[in-house]
């Protein structure tokens, strides 16, 4: 068996630094999508958009904004030696890290479906309230517009929800750099200063 090697001043600030800006892309790319999700369902009039489907939305957007303050803080202070404080960055990441989950755990319950085309094509049993229905309520299942609509959102979703596990990943990982510095004393100031 061998023995972990230790990380050095030089190789910690590298990673931590790495694991922040994917935390940072992976939260772009949520927010993206969750944007783009609110805005093909509430881009219709006249369509009758039950509470759940908004508030599930409005909350997976909540969760996105979390990451922003998490991961933008904490790029921040591997540059700025005054930011870098753990006491300050720990609650960030600990609400990135939670809700970054709970985000992913509320669209694989709202969408509960593994095959898109499946439901697209009416051969599922869907819910009067599932979430990537609107604003497709008619499911006249004979129009490919409305199939392909319906099987698009479905799967705009699917990859919503991969995407926040992704990010619950790397805002862990910050989440574990973070208490790491906490438990070292908090003086991990790496560079120009920073967290490390």
């Amino acid at each position: 068996m061998g023995v972990v090697p230790k990380l050095d001043m030089e190789d910690s600030y590298v990673l931590v630094t790495a694991v922040r800006l994917a935390q940072l892309v992976f939260t772009g790319v949520v927010t993206g999508l969750t944007a783009a999700l609110i805005k093909n369902t509430r881009g219709y009039v006249g369509i009758d958009v039950p509470g759940s489907v908004y508030a599930a939305q409005n909350f997976l957007m909540f969760c996105a904004i979390v990451n922003w303050f998490s991961a933008v803080y904490g790029l921040l202070s591997r540059r700025i030696q005054s930011l870098a404080k753990p006491m300050i960055q720990l609650p960030l990441d600990g609400a990135g890290t939670i809700f970054s989950l709970i985000g992913a755990i509320i669209i694989s319950a709202k969408l509960g479906v593994v095959d898109c085309h499946k439901v697209a094509e009416g051969k599922t049993k869907i819910s009067d309230d599932w979430i990537a229905l609107f604003p497709y309520t008619d499911m006249t299942y004979d129009s490919d517009e409305t199939r392909s609509a319906i099987e698009g959102k479905c799967r705009m979703f699917q990859a919503d929800d991969v995407f926040f596990y992704v990010l619950f990943v790397s805002a862990a990982l910050s989440l574990f750099f973070t208490f790491r510095t906490w438990k070292s004393g908090g003086g991990g100031i790496a560079k120009s200063g920073g967290i490390v």
